[in-house]
């Protein structure tokens, strides 16, 4: 899988939320909250415009990015020949902003409760609700690759469950997988990725962390990043 494709893969971080985005028309201040970087993994957007640019293909005008991480090794790799093996990346958005922290609050209710009811649903891709967000996603992807003969799709995905809660802070856990072609050959890559929303005030923030899916240890590591990242960015706001 080429690394355009790796950098996308944690969009389509836990199932539930990514089906249920609703436009907001709220204005965004500049200020954002405090974001530390996720322990082991260096802030990429301020040093590449290609790179930023990927992090924000498909999403909706309301979502700011806050950073897109990646580890040292394969940073490096991204930014000397734009390409790297399938490796582990992390992300951070500003996913709404209301206009009263009771709005937030209320809001941050409900998508907690639609994640834990998508999570007990099964995934399917040709659900018209379903597709036509994916495909979003796909469009602007396939269109940043369109020089290169490329195309990514989304072909499945799995929740596997909450992995921590509280009453400003949910997150959970799933295995998501991605179809690559090129015209002559096509592969299918699975990632393990944790996902994180955090209501801070009048924004809802959401963290991501995504690796290449190798087995139960994957899926481990996904999980322990992103917890251990959640309790950071808590902690410096």
């Amino acid at each position: 899988m080429p690394g355009r494709f790796r950098k996308r893969a944690s969009r389509f971080s836990l199932v539930a939320a990514l089906l249920v985005l609703v436009p907001c028309l709220l204005a965004y201040a500049d200020q954002v909250p405090a974001v530390p970087n996720p322990q082991g993994f260096i802030e990429a957007s301020a040093l590449s415009p290609d790179i930023r640019n990927a992090a924000v293909a498909g999403h909706p005008s309301w979502q700011k990015l806050i950073g897109i991480y990646y580890q040292p090794d394969a940073l490096a790799k991204i930014l000397n020949i734009g390409t790297t093996e399938p490796s582990a990346i992390c992300t951070a958005y500003v996913e709404r902003e209301f206009d009263s922290e009771t709005t937030a609050e209320s809001h941050f209710k409900e998508l907690v409760t639609n994640a834990k009811k998508d999570g007990a649903r099964k995934f399917d891709r040709n659900d018209p609700a379903i597709d036509r967000i994916l495909r979003n996603y796909e469009s602007a992807v396939e269109n940043e690759n369109l020089r290169n003969g490329t195309s990514i799709s989304v072909s499945g995905a799995t929740v596997l469950g909450g992995i921590g809660e509280a009453s400003n802070y949910y997150a959970g856990s799933l295995i998501s997988t991605y179809t690559w072609s090129n015209g002559s050959q096509s592969s299918m890559m699975p990632f393990a990725s944790a996902v994180a929303w955090i209501r801070m005030g009048k924004r809802i923030i959401k963290l991501s962390a995504s690796y290449p899916f190798s087995g139960k240890q994957s899926i481990l590591q996904a999980n322990d990043t992103l917890t251990n990242w959640l309790r950071a960015v808590i902690a410096s706001n």
